[in-house]
């Protein structure tokens, strides 16, 4: 391995970063979540301001992802938070709302969330360049 490729992989190595992986996981799933609702249930149905937010919820956690790579804990932080209003607010309309669909969708963006605040504290904080500076 020549030089060059030695420091191309190192970079690769050091630019890792779990919480950012798991963010953009959840962006990802969401996005093909939403965009399945969408092309099934807006036709039929009206769709409001809540069943926009859920449809378009895979940009928010995209942009939670680009924030993480950046500042880590704020961004898995932020992202639990809306998730855990996201399903506070299906349990106040009705526990068959919160388990619809549970172990399918809501389950892996959970377990994706909880491991992007793990690896979020468990992350050193950035460490300095050649110059000192953070």
């Amino acid at each position: 391995m020549n030089e060059s490729q030695t420091i191309r992989t190192d970079m690769i190595r050091q630019s890792k970063n779990p919480t950012y992986s798991a963010l953009f996981g959840i962006a990802i799933f969401q996005g093909l979540i939403g965009l399945g609702g969408w092309t099934l249930y807006s036709v039929q149905h009206h769709f409001g301001v809540f069943e926009w937010l859920v449809t378009f919820s895979g940009a928010f956690f995209l942009a939670l992802a680009i924030f993480a790579r950046f500042q880590r804990l704020p961004a898995a932080l932020i992202g639990c938070a809306l998730y855990a209003t996201y399903l506070g607010y299906q349990a106040f309309l009705g526990i068959a709302y919160l388990l619809d669909g549970f172990l399918l969708v809501k389950l892996p963006v959970v377990i994706l969330l909880l491991y992007a605040v793990i690896t979020a504290f468990r992350r050193a904080p950035a460490t300095p360049n050649a110059t000192g500076n953070a």
